[in-house]
């Protein structure tokens, strides 16, 4: 087994763990939002 597939593997995990980090980010700012003053933007 050559690194290529490990390689394109580990990149399609990096980018699903941002659009997973994305999501829960608006999701708390959301909720940050409706019980107080704060959120990010």
């Amino acid at each position: 087994m050559t690194g290529v597939p490990d390689q394109a593997y580990a990149t399609a995990i990096g980018l699903f763990n941002s659009v997973i980090n994305v999501v829960l980010l608006i999701i708390a700012n959301t909720a940050s939002k409706r019980f107080s003053e704060n959120s990010l933007w």
